[in-house]
């Protein structure tokens, strides 16, 4: 028992990070996952209702919803009916079942990142802390809060990169099927656009394994045509509908340039990597950014983050591959602010079906945390003594740096103020939408001041605590005092971060009776 609980301690550890994370739900099982915004809540569940009614009612599989407009085929529109983790909605009709699968995604996508990260040869603490970060990602948690179940999936990418690594190592057809069988997966239960996207990483990703095991280009063409041979007949149940029903919606011939890059990410949100906040919160109304909060944000916590920049410094293939593809879904994320996208849209077919670039930071976020941990790594057992000194240099840089600016923005708080309430009168001026009142929005930016105090006092001390931990390492100190140092920063820093968006709600209070449209005692869609 003592060998495999200390064998698998980090898998353990693993889950209970997860839980942690989802700690509301599991206080109260029955309730809903809530936001304003909830996609779960305003869509999903109503999908999940009609399905759960039509077998159960009516004993017919729902292939056609005559609810919408004047109706539509239910089972050709992508709504994940034969993902096999929505297949019990249609016996079970609860919320639980629904959170159950946000808990479940976001736990194998952090075990499969930790098994993918050993398989590089990086140690069982480095593979922890990544899946770590990657777990309590404010790119995952968004997904939560927003309600987007389709997104979701997204988060178990990393098993795609453990099997190909299976693959290259063992050259069996197995890990083969094994990959195919996951991109079907992905592709009955994922938005179709970061389908897409993910077939474009792992493409790419594929091809650089290929070409590194100097592997001949008709085997992969071979390989190529074997997993879309399997995966046409695996999918086939939703694939043919959905190609059939394609030719009826209104993005079938493109989009609009305009349409097609409209939300995407500024250049100078990557001030969001260090300072989530820093525009603003949807929590608390003090929101000033670009339209798609949910949708920007990157925050992966600091200590990872520099970890990331230690990557440059063990060089392998894999932190060199990870640094380019990073640089391109960054870029590409910008859509509209750069040139690339625009060469995407014009000449690359199905990119101009799909709205709103900045999608592309899942997979932005998800090869800097792959990074962190090639960083970690080469901080626990490779820096030498030189290096440490230089990095204790600019980290400590930083933190000096981020108290002289809180010290500037403390002080000058009325001229911040005044030139917010500027710029808020230059967009209500410009708004053709019915508003608050202006005071309204006044009060607002106290807050929105607020959150960049609180966001740099945060930074800074995080910043102080990693030069310590950076000192405690120059000094040669107790490795595992380090090492539970390292987890504790990030568990506080990020997870505390990403709890605030795990909110939850009664039922009862969401999915309130209306008179008007419902009969008595009914109109209740989850017991």
């Amino acid at each position: 028992m003592y060998l495999f609980l200390k064998k698998s301690r980090y898998v353990i550890l693993l889950l209970i990070v997860t839980l942690a994370l989802f700690w509301e739900i599991l206080l109260h099982p029955n309730y809903v996952i809530w936001s304003p915004v909830s996609d779960a809540i305003a869509q999903v569940s109503y999908w999940n209702y009609f399905r759960y009614k039509s077998f159960n009612e009516f004993n017919q599989f729902p292939l056609w919803n005559p609810y919408t407009l004047s109706g539509y085929p239910f089972v050709s529109n992508n709504i994940f009916l034969f993902y096999p983790f929505n297949i019990p909605f249609i016996f079970i009709n609860t919320f639980t079942l629904m959170t159950l699968i946000y808990i479940l995604h976001s736990f194998i996508g952090g075990l499969f990142l930790y098994l993918y990260l050993k398989k590089l040869g990086l140690n069982s603490f480095s593979s922890f802390i990544s899946s770590v970060t990657y777990i309590l990602s404010l790119r995952l948690a968004y997904f939560v809060w927003a309600g987007n179940m389709g997104h979701i999936t997204a988060a178990i990418l990393p098993i795609l990169f453990y099997f190909t690594e299976l693959y290259c190592e063992k050259k069996h057809k197995f890990y083969l099927i094994l990959i195919t069988i996951v991109l079907t997966l992905q592709f009955l239960g994922e938005h179709i656009q970061y389908f897409i996207y993910t077939l474009i990483v792992f493409f790419i990703y594929y091809l650089f394994r290929i070409f590194t095991e100097k592997e001949s280009i008709i085997k992969f063409l071979k390989d190529a045509l074997l997993v879309i041979l399997i995966f046409a007949l695996l999918s086939s149940i939703q694939l043919l509908p959905f190609i059939e029903y394609s030719k009826f919606v209104s993005r079938y011939e493109g989009l609009d340039y305009k349409s097609a890059s409209h939300i995407s990410f500024p250049p100078y949100y990557i001030i969001t990597l260090l300072l989530p906040d820093f525009f603003g919160s949807y929590l608390n109304g003090s929101y000033w950014g670009v339209y798609g909060y949910w949708m920007i944000g990157t925050y992966i916590g600091i200590l990872p983050l520099i970890f990331a920049s230690l990557s440059l410094f063990k060089k392998n293939k894999y932190t060199i591959f990870f640094t380019i593809l990073a640089i391109f879904l960054i870029i590409f994320a910008m859509g509209s602010y750069t040139p690339f996208f625009f060469l995407f849209y014009k000449f690359i077919p199905l990119f101009n079906l799909f709205r709103n670039p900045v999608r592309m930071l899942v997979f932005f976020n998800f090869s800097i945390i792959i990074l962190s941990g090639f960083g970690l790594d080469y901080f626990l057992f490779q820096i030498n003594k030189k290096r440490l000194r230089a990095t204790i240099k600019w980290i400590f840089l930083l933190f000096i740096l981020s108290v002289i600016s809180l010290i500037i923005i403390y002080f000058m708080k009325d001229n911040i103020l005044n030139f917010g309430e500027k710029l808020l009168r230059e967009k209500v001026s410009k708004s053709v939408v019915q508003l608050n009142t202006f005071d309204y929005y006044t009060n607002k930016l106290k807050l929105a001041y607020n959150e960049i105090l609180i966001g740099l006092l945060f930074f800074s001390i995080v910043t102080l605590f990693s030069t310590k931990i950076y000192y405690l390492k120059y000094k040669k100190i107790n490795l595992n005092l380090i090492k539970m140092l390292i987890f504790i920063i990030i568990f506080l820093d990020l997870g505390l971060y990403s709890m605030k968006f795990i909110q939850v709600k009664d039922p009862s209070l969401v999915f309130e009776k209306n008179k008007v449209i419902a009969k008595p005692d009914e109109f209740i869609y989850f017991e």
